[in-house]
C-alpha cells in the first residue's frame, strides 16, 4: 500500500523541484500610496501558479491557474488577468496566504476564509479530498482571534493575538508541530505547543516545514528537514518546536519558508540562510546545502523576505529589492546566481512576493503607488511583454454606478476605479467602449475625480424589454498609467415594465385557437368594462392568428381570446406581443405587452379522430395515425406501445389495427370516470419497439371535451371594504354556458356590480354588515343565486368602543366624566386579582386595536398591561396586578399602540 507521503509525491510529480511556497516577511508596512481600509496593508502572495493580491480597500484579487478552484471565484477557470473574490465582497480582508494549491484571507471580523485544494484538510472546515472553489470558513476555535496567516505545501497556519499558533492539513513530516507525525489528516485548526511558552509574533510556512518567530526574536521550526531547512545542524525530522541557534545569538526581526530553505532578517539588518542551495537559494556565494543559519552575502537594511523553491528575494527599508537563487537573465536564459543582485527598474516597493513550481520562479513587487510589478517566467503572469523584465501587470477596473433603469439612461453616471493601477492625467470618452449596452447608448463624455473616472451616457430612448445584466466597460490602455487595457465587473440596467401576458397553458402551433391570453396592467387603467377586440394588435403573429374577442376582467386585466385557421409555421416564435389602443386605457396612451414565445410543431404522426372526443362518448372512440417520417417495424402493433399522454382517469388503448407500413387505428376505451375540464393537449406516443428507427414519436395534439358542469357562483366569501376607499373584487361563476350576467340586492351604499364581469366596485359610504344576494344567468338562460357577507370596516383611528367593567364584589366600579373605566379596589381586598371588562364598538374600526390597564396607587403608577385584538368582535379583555385596598384600576381602548415611548396611541 503507498504511503501519504508517496501519494503526495506522485500527486506533486510534475514539479521537478516542488512547489514553490512563500511566506510574508511580517514586518508591518506603511503605504504611502493610496488610502487604506482600517486595518488593511495591502499585500501581494503566490502559489505554485496562481498569485494572490490583497488591495487598499480590503478586496482580494487573484489570477493564474484555477484547477484545484485556488481563485475562490466559483469555478476551476484559469484567469490570466486579475479577477476579484467577489464572494467576499462586502467583507474587509486584512491579511491573505497563498499555499501550494489552496489560498486563505483573514477578515477584518476575525473570520478565517480558504479555497481552493483540501486532498490533507488544509482548508481547515472540518473536511478532505474535497476541493472548494468558493471561500468557505475555517473552523477556528470560539474566541480565539487571528491575525495573521500563512499557507505551505499541503498544510496551513495562523497567529492567535495572545501569540499562539494553530495548524491544520498534512502532517507526514511533523510540520504541524503537534508532537508527532503520521498520515491522519488533522481538518481543523489544532495549537501548537511552543517550549517555554513562548509569545509568538510571525509565523512562515515552507512546503512541509514551519518556521515561527518569538516575541524575544527567537526562531522556532518543525517539520520536514531533509536538506536542513530547520537549521538545527542536523537533517532529522522534528514534529514539535526547536529553536533555530543564530550566530552571535542575533535577534531576528523577519522570516520566511520556502520549498527546502529558510531565511531570516535579524534586527541589525543583515539576512540568514539556512537549507537547500543547489541553486544558489542562500545566497552565501556557493551552492552547498547548509544545516545551520549562513549570512546572505551583500545584503543589509533588509524589512522584506520571501523565498521560494529555488529563488529568494529581499525588499531593503529605501525600496530596493533584490533577488538570488535560480534565476533568467532578459532573453530567457536560466542562470544561478550564488549572491543576491539588485532588480533593475524597481524601487519604491511596498510589499514582494514569489512563486512558480520546480525551476520556475514569479517574482512580484507591490508598489507604494499601488501598482504591482512582475518578471520571471510566463506562467499565468497577468501582463503584457517581455516577462524577463521588470513589467507592470494588468490591472483591474471596478464599475459602479445608481439605480440603471431604461427611463434614467440618459444622462446616467458610471464610476470607474482602477485597481492595481491609476488613470492617465486626462482621459477621453474615446477610450473607454460600453459592452452589452442597449441599441441607442453611448459614452457622451469622460472626467476624472478624486483619482477616478465619472463616464457620463447618452441614450436615445430606443425601447428594450428585457433587464441587461452584463454591462461593462472596457478601457483602453491610453487611459491608464500601465498602458495595458482592461475590462470591468458587470452592472445590471431595468427595462421599463409593461403589461404582464400570461397565456393559460403553453402556446403551440397546432393549439392556437380559442387559448386565453391573460393581460395585466402594469400601469394605467381600462377605460371601460367593454373592450373593442380590433383595438388589441398581435404583433409578429404567424398567418391565419388573429384576436377573436377580448374580456374585462377587472380595471387592470382582461382576457384575449384568440383565434387560429391552422396555418403552419416552422419555426418558433419568440417575439410575439400585443399593443393595446390608447382608446381603450385612461390615459390614452397606447402600451405594448411584454414578449411572448408560440412554439412549432413539427408533428412526426398525424392522429385524427373519428368523431369529435367528447366526455360521454369517449369509449369506442378511433383514432387514425399517420407516421409521417417512419414506418412500423411490423404489422403485429402492441397496443402496450402505445402511450396515451395527458388523458382522463379511466382512458386508455382498447385495441390497436394495422393498416399499413405508416397507417394504424386505435380505438380507444373508457370507463366512463367523469372529469371537469376540456383537456386541449392529448396525444398519442408511438414507442420506438414499433418503428424501424427505433425512436419514440408523438403525434399532434387532440382535444378532449368534458360535459357540461351545473352553473354555480364559485366565490366564498368577500374581502371588508372601509368606509371611504376604493373597493373592487370580481364574483366568480363556474359552470353552464358563457357568456353570464350578473345582478346583486343588499351591496352597502357607495358599491355596484358590473353586470357582464360580476365585479363589485366603487366607494362605501358607511361602516356595517351587509347581506349580499348575487344572482347569476348563464348563456341558456338558467340562474343561481348566493347569499355572502360583506363587512364595510370604519377607516383606521375613527372607531368608538364602550368599556363596561365585569361586575365583581372586590372593587367598585365607576365611569369618569371624560368616559374612562375605573375600578377601585375595596376595602380588604389585597393580592392578585383579575380585572376584567366588557368592549362594545358603538362605531367599528379598521384592524386590531389594544386595550391598555393602567394600575394606579396613591395617583402613582405602577403597572401597565395591554391585550392588542380587533375588539369590534373579540368582546373583552383581562389583567391580572397585585393590588393593596383603594388601588385603582383604569382601562382605555386605543390604536397605534407601540413599544416606544416616545410615541402617542390614538384613544378610541
Amino acid at each position: 500500500m503507498q504511503s501519504r507521503r508517496d501519494k503526495r509525491k506522485r500527486y506533486f510529480s510534475r514539479l521537478i523541484m516542488g512547489t514553490i511556497m512563500a511566506a510574508l516577511a511580517l514586518l508591518p508596512l506603511v503605504l504611502p500610496g493610496p488610502a487604506c481600509a482600517e486595518g488593511v496593508t495591502p499585500d501581494v502572495e503566490a502559489g505554485e501558479y496562481h498569485t494572490v493580491v490583497l488591495d487598499s480597500h480590503g478586496r482580494v484579487w487573484v489570477w493564474g491557474d484555477g484547477s484545484s478552484g485556488q481563485l475562490g471565484i466559483g469555478s476551476t477557470s484559469d484567469s490570466a488577468v486579475p479577477v476579484q473574490v467577489t464572494a467576499l465582497g462586502g467583507k474587509t480582508i486584512t491579511a491573505i496566504a497563498a499555499g501550494c494549491k489552496h489560498t486563505l484571507a483573514l477578515d477584518s471580523d476575525g473570520t478565517v476564509w480558504a479555497w481552493g485544494d483540501n486532498i490533507s484538510g488544509e482548508l481547515g472546515d472540518g473536511s478532505s479530498n474535497n476541493n472548494r472553489t468558493s471561500p468557505v470558513q475555517v473552523s477556528i476555535p470560539a474566541g480565539v482571534e487571528i491575525v495573521a496567516l500563512a499557507a505551505g505545501g499541503m498544510h496551513s497556519a495562523a497567529l492567535d493575538s495572545s501569540g499562539g499558533v494553530w495548524t491544520w492539513g498534512a502532517n507526514d513530516d511533523g510540520e504541524l508541530g503537534l508532537g508527532y507525525n503520521n498520515s491522519v489528516l488533522v481538518t481543523v485548526p489544532t495549537q501548537v505547543t511552543v517550549p517555554g511558552g513562548k509569545t509568538i509574533t510571525a509565523i512562515a510556512a515552507g512546503y512541509e516545514h514551519t518556521l515561527a518567530l518569538a516575541s524575544d526574536g527567537t526562531v522556532w521550526a518543525w517539520g520536514n528537514n531533509l536538506l536542513g531547512q530547520l537549521g538545527l545542524n542536523d537533517t532529522a525530522d522534528r514534529t514539535s518546536p526547536v529553536q533555530v541557534t543564530m550566530p552571535g545569538d542575533r535577534s531576528i526581526a523577519v522570516i520566511a519558508a520556502g520549498r527546502q530553505h529558510s531565511l531570516a532578517a535579524a534586527t541589525d539588518g543583515t539576512v540568514w540562510a539556512w537549507g537547500a542551495d543547489s541553486k544558489g537559494q542562500l545566497g552565501d556565494g556557493g551552492t552547498a546545502d547548509q544545516h545551520s543559519p549562513v549570512q546572505v552575502n551583500g545584503l543589509s537594511g533588509v524589512t522584506g523576505l520571501k523565498v521560494g523553491s529555488l529563488a529568494s528575494m529581499a525588499m531593503r527599508a529605501d525600496g530596493t529589492v533584490y533577488n538570488w537563487g535560480s534565476l533568467r537573465t532578459s532573453d530567457g536564459v536560466s542562470v544561478t546566481q550564488t549572491e543576491p543582485v539588485q532588480v533593475g527598474g524597481i524601487d519604491n516597493a511596498a510589499d514582494i512576493g514569489i512563486g512558480g513550481g520546480g525551476f520556475r520562479a514569479r517574482f512580484f513587487v507591490y508598489k507604494n503607488d499601488g501598482t504591482i510589478w512582475f518578471w520571471g517566467d510566463n506562467i499565468y503572469i497577468g501582463r503584457d511583454g517581455n516577462p524577463y523584465t521588470p513589467g507592470q501587470v494588468i490591472g483591474a477596473v471596478v464599475l459602479s454606478a445608481g439605480n440603471l433603469t431604461e427611463t434614467s439612461l440618459d444622462g446616467a453616471q458610471l464610476t470607474l476605479e482602477a485597481v492595481l493601477d491609476s488613470f492617465a492625467g486626462s482621459v477621453d470618452a474615446s477610450q473607454f467602449t460600453l459592452n452589452n449596452a442597449p441599441a441607442g447608448t453611448s459614452i457622451a463624455g469622460a472626467a476624472l475625480s478624486e483619482g477616478k473616472c465619472i463616464l457620463t451616457l447618452a441614450y436615445d430612448g430606443t425601447d428594450f424589454d428585457t433587464d441587461i445584466n452584463n454591462l461593462s466597460v472596457t478601457v483602453a490602455g491610453a487611459a491608464v498609467n500601465g498602458s495595458q487595457g482592461m475590462t470591468s465587473n458587470s452592472l445590471a440596467i431595468s427595462a421599463v415594465v409593461e403589461p404582464h401576458v400570461t397565456p393559460d397553458q403553453a402556446l403551440t402551433e397546432k393549439d392556437l385557437d380559442g387559448r386565453t391570453l391573460t393581460v395585466d396592467l402594469q400601469t394605467g387603467t381600462f377605460s371601460d368594462v367593454t373592450l373593442d377586440a380590433g383595438s388589441f394588435t398581435l404583433n409578429n403573429a404567424p398567418p391565419g392568428l388573429s384576436v377573436a374577442g377580448v374580456n374585462y376582467t377587472g380595471a387592470t386585466q382582461c382576457n384575449i381570446i384568440l383565434a387560429s385557421d391552422g396555418s403552419d409555421f416552422d419555426s418558433d416564435i419568440t417575439d410575439c406581443s400585443i399593443t393595446i389602443a390608447g382608446g381603450e386605457l385612461n390615459d390614452g396612451n397606447p402600451q405594448t405587452t411584454d414578449k411572448f414565445t408560440l412554439t412549432a410543431v413539427q408533428e412526426s404522426a398525424a392522429v385524427t379522430p373519428s368523431r369529435p372526443l367528447e366526455e360521454n362518448s369517449l369509449n369506442g372512440s378511433l383514432l387514425s395515425v399517420i407516421l409521417q417520417n417512419d414506418t412500423f417495424r411490423d404489422n403485429l402493433l402492441d397496443k402496450a406501445n402505445f402511450i396515451l399522454n395527458n388523458a382522463p382517469a379511466g382512458l386508455g388503448v382498447g385495441s390497436v389495427f394495422y393498416n399499413d407500413s405508416t397507417h394504424c387505428v386505435v380505438t380507444l376505451s373508457y370507463d366512463g370516470a367523469p372529469f371537469s375540464n376540456d383537456i386541449n393537449d392529448f396525444s398519442v406516443t408511438i414507442g420506438g419497439a414499433e418503428l424501424v428507427s427505433g425512436g419514440d414519436i408523438t403525434g399532434s395534439s387532440l382535444t378532449i371535451t368534458a360535459q357540461p358542469q351545473a352553473l354555480s357562483i364559485t366565490t366564498a366569501s368577500l374581502p371588508a371594504a372601509t368606509v371611504g376607499a376604493a373597493y373592487s373584487q370580481t364574483v366568480q361563476a363556474g359552470g353552464g354556458t358563457a357568456p353570464y350576467a350578473w345582478s346583486a340586492a343588499g351591496l352597502p351604499a357607495g358599491l355596484s356590480q358590473n353586470t357582464v364581469t360580476g365585479e363589485v366596485y366603487g366607494t362605501p359610504a358607511a361602516a356595517g354588515s351587509s347581506q349580499v344576494t348575487f344572482t347569476v344567468t348563464d348563456g341558456n338562460g338558467d340562474s343561481v343565486n348566493k347569499m355572502l357577507t360583506l363587512v364595510v370596516n370604519s377607516p383606521s383611528g375613527s372607531g368608538n368602543y364602550t368599556v363596561t367593567p365585569a361586575a365583581d364584589g372586590s372593587y367598585t366600579a365607576v365611569t369618569s366624566p371624560d368616559g374612562t373605566a375605573t375600578m377601585t379596589v375595596n376595602s380588604g381586598v389585597a393580592g392578585f386579582k383579575y380585572f376584567t371588562v366588557d368592549i362594545a364598538p358603538t362605531e367599528t374600526h379598521n384592524g386590531n386595536e389594544a386595550a391598555v390597564f393602567v394600575h394606579l396607587r396613591n395617583g402613582a403608577q405602577l403597572d401597565i398591561n395591554a391585550t392588542r385584538a380587533d375588539f369590534d368582535s373579540a368582546g373583552g379583555a383581562s389583567a391580572g396586578f397585585n393590588v393593596q385596598p383603594g388601588d385603582v384600576i383604569n382601562v382605555y381602548v386605543v390604536d397605534n399602540l407601540t413599544g416606544d415611548q416616545n410615541s402617542n396611541p390614538n384613544p378610541l
